[in-house]
């Protein structure tokens, strides 16, 4: 019994090792989250991108710097997105929301990343390699 017990435990060592050491350094992409925002995405070669369930950071808010505060700005409210200039690390951009139709200069991350549902699958973009975001009205 207790030999029978020792080859259990040798095993399932082996297995978890094997299963822990099998599963790191692995990276899966961000799976699409049923957010209901779709949008078009402009990115720096100038192709127009269609996607599904936006969101940025997993979040359905954008984090965007004004001066020395932070705003959280719901996507749902954000009319479109245009990189305007690179900063150290921040990426400028004029922000037309909902609010501010004519737009507002803001700095974002520039490794902020966002995902959404394209016509190839999960997509996945950062701020700094893209023209301009349009969300569509549905």
């Amino acid at each position: 019994m207790l030999k029978a017990l020792k080859r259990s435990s040798t095993l399932l060592g082996v297995f978890l090792a094997f299963g822990v050491s099998y599963g790191m350094g692995e990276t899966t992409p961000m799976q699409s989250v049923p957010t209901g925002i779709t949008c078009k995405v402009i990115d720096n070669t100038g192709k127009s991108h269609i996607l599904q369930n936006c969101n940025c950071d997993g979040r359905t808010y954008i984090d965007v710097k004004d001066g020395s505060l932070s705003y959280f700005v719901d996507l749902n409210t954000v009319r479109s997105i245009d990189v305007e200039a690179f900063r150290a690390n921040n990426v400028e951009v004029d922000l037309k929301t909902n609010v501010n139709p004519n737009g507002k200069l803001v700095e974002l991350s520039k490794d902020m990343t966002c995902y959404g549902l394209g016509s190839l699958g999960n997509a996945k973009f950062y701020i700094k390699n893209i023209k301009s975001i349009y969300i569509l009205k549905q």
